[in-house]
């Protein structure tokens, strides 16, 4: 098997489950030894901020000289991103090996998801590399997602809003007992901005469990983000300000990412404040508000749901300082496109609608009637490649672009980045 068949095998196989449920995984890590036992974890859950959260939890552990591994989802360019020990990405090499010793003990009439297999090959690999602790991102929901076959010794859920609602329900209280079932007996639980419904939900099931919920954000002494300070005063600012903890959601998920890593201490872990604002400084958060072009300036980020742009856009309309924001925009046709574009059409004028290539993604043409309605000049331009290049082609210095939408249209721009368009 090569790497590029490998890829191809995946793109194969089911992306969610139309079934779903641990068996299958669970019967296969029992045919490989368990490997998910082998090491201590950290479990994040959440509708928006899990992974720079586990980013964040990764990198301070580093610094504090933990071998640490780290799984996180989707990946933006290449498919090792999704998997790392001591931040260095999975090789092709390794991958393979793996995925070849899975293969020899999966059921071929029932094989596993895309998310499964990549799970399995995490476990294997944090197995085989003896990693101090992993931190473990959450693919969707929680209760049933494929992760949840580890006992974490810190749960986190970072936030609760309606998203994939297809899959976990169309109500909070629904979404909140998808995600709550990350909680495990007796383990603690740190959770971020919950609203009432999705609070009340989260004790409840932790009560059941045993486990404490703590809140971290009650001991924020500022929610500024010129530079955003917590009671530990960590803080990044950038030339346009653009720094990764430098708004007011991030410094929630930073203040989320420190409360887990205060529950590590607590058992004993060793963790120093000095290597906690190292960490968080030290961050990588590729494809979240990220600045990949200064003049003019151009931003990378994911936000997939409302609640992820209403973020993306508190933070750009402080910082535009009257210049005009062109936004490139690709989503999957599953999304609230309505309310993402409802967002951040409070600060722009000028929408470019295209498409990743995944089957899922919205036709760009269906988009324009919804940019439209809200006054917004827009275009369609089919192919990522040709959008961006139209849009490189007519970007002028004063002006700020932001492509958004979803983390698959960020991936395709990094590449075209990464080729010289």
């Amino acid at each position: 098997m090569t790497y590029e068949s490998f890829i191809h095998d995946l793109s194969d196989r089911e992306f969610f489950d139309q079934k779903p449920g641990l068996e299958r995984i669970e019967q296969v890590l029992q045919r490989l030894g368990n490997p998910e036992r082998k090491f201590p974890s950290i479990h994040i859950a959440g509708t928006n901020g899990k992974g720079s959260t586990a980013a964040m939890i990764a990198s301070v552990l580093r610094e504090a000289g933990h071998r640490v591994g780290l799984y996180t989802s989707p990946h933006l360019v290449d498919f090792c991103e999704r998997i790392q020990v001591g931040g260095s990405l999975i090789s092709p090499d390794n991958l393979l090996h793996f995925a070849h010793i899975i293969h020899e003990v999966e059921n071929p009439s029932d094989p596993l998801t895309f998310f499964e297999l990549a799970t399995t090959i995490a476990f294997l690999y944090f197995a085989e590399q003896k990693v101090d602790i992993a931190v473990v991102e959450v693919g969707m929901g929680g209760r049933l997602d494929a992760t949840n076959l580890i006992t974490p010794l810190v749960s986190v859920i970072t936030s609760i809003g309606l998203d994939h609602t297809q899959f976990l329900g169309d109500t909070i209280e629904k979404i909140a007992f998808e995600k709550a079932g990350i909680i495990k007996p007796g383990v603690p639980v740190v959770v971020g901005e919950l609203s009432e419904e999705a609070m009340g939900v989260v004790e409840r099931m932790a009560a059941v469990s045993g486990s404490l919920v703590k809140n971290p954000l009650s001991d924020i002494t500022t929610l500024s983000s010129d530079p955003p300070l917590t009671k530990g005063g960590i803080g990044t600012s950038g030339d346009h300000g653009e720094g990764i903890l430098n708004s007011a959601h991030q410094l929630q998920n930073v203040t989320v990412a420190v409360g887990a890593v205060e529950e590590l201490k607590k058992q004993g872990w060793s963790i120093s404040d000095e290597a906690i604002q190292t960490g968080l400084s030290k961050a990588q958060l590729p494809g979240r508000l990220e600045t990949v072009q200064k003049e003019p300036w151009i931003i990378l980020d994911g936000a997939h749901n409302p609640q992820a742009m209403a973020a993306a856009r508190r933070f750009l309309e402080t910082r535009l300082a009257g210049r005009r924001l062109k936004v490139l925009f690709g989503a999957m046709a599953d999304k609230d496109i309505k309310g993402v574009l409802l967002e951040i059409s409070r600060i722009t004028d000028r929408f470019i609608f295209t498409a990743p290539a995944l089957k899922r993604a919205a036709d760009p043409e269906s988009l324009l009637p919804i940019g439209r309605a809200f006054g917004i000049k827009c275009h369609a331009v089919r192919g990522v490649k040709e959008a961006w290049k139209f849009v490189r082609n007519n970007l002028q210095k004063n002006e700020v672009l932001l492509v958004t939408g979803s983390f698959y249209l960020v991936g395709e721009v990094k590449r075209c980045l990464s080729e010289g368009d």
